[in-house]
Parts: structure tokens; sequence; C-alpha cells
């Protein structure tokens, strides 16, 4: 279920919390109890704010899942288990952290693109380097 925060919805321990980033790509996030968004940023690395904070000023959605409190604390201490660490946007984004937290494995897509479209690009580019080279 995705809900608009300025509906007034509550936001609950356990919630993937998502918004734009200014780049026009999606933002992740974890709420760890209390209304606070534990996610990671480059300048930063995983940490935890306010959801006005995480919101950046930029509209907020959530998913939340149907889970037991027992499965809502699980997804919370994945979330925490990495604060302080750093971001790393290839391998250790907010993508892979959020998808951790709530599902045991760190998966980005997004990343998972942008890395073989770099690799076709690079590939395309070299053939072509090749190609002239041999006229």
């Amino acid at each position: 279920m995705y809900v608009n925060l300025e509906s007034g919805y509550v936001i609950q321990r356990g919630d993937l919390v998502m918004r734009c980033k200014k780049s026009g790509l999606g933002h992740y996030g974890t709420d760890v109890s209390w209304g606070l968004i534990e996610h990671t940023l480059p300048d930063v690395g995983k940490h935890i704010t306010t959801l006005e904070g995480f919101a950046d000023g930029e509209q907020v959605f959530i998913e939340r899942p149907e889970r037991t409190e027992y499965e809502k604390f699980v997804v919370e201490q994945r979330a925490l288990s990495g604060i302080g660490m750093p971001y790393r946007e290839v391998n250790d984004n907010c993508e892979h952290d959020s998808s951790y937290a709530q599902t045991g494995v760190a998966t980005s897509p997004t990343a998972g693109v942008l890395i073989v479209t770099g690799l076709a690009a690079a590939v395309v580019i070299a053939c072509k380097l090749t190609g002239s080279s041999r006229r």
C-alpha cells in the first residue's frame, strides 16, 4: 500500500518510506519507531533522521507490508544494524539499505541498471575506438 503522508497518515515501525531525489531517482528509508527514519546519503552515510529531514521538502510515500509485531521488530533491527556505515553508490546505497531492512537481502535494481548501462556504453566506445584505428 502506498500512502501520501500529506494526508495525515501515521507512519509506523518497519514502514518503507520513499521520496523523489532532486535528480528524479527514488530515495528510500525505513521507519525505526517514533517517526524516525533510517536511511543513507552520500555525504552522511547510514543515519537516523526525522521524517521531515528524510522528506527534504519532497512528498513522501510509504509502503506498509502486513507484518506481525515481531516481524516489524526484525525489520527495525536490520535497519539499525548499519548505523554509521558509509554510503557506497554501487553496492550499498539507500536502495540496498532499505531492501536489506525490509527483506534481509540487499538489492538495488537501479544500481544494477546503471552498471549494465555503463558497461554497455564502455563496450560500444571501445569497439568504436578499435574499429576506427583499423581503418
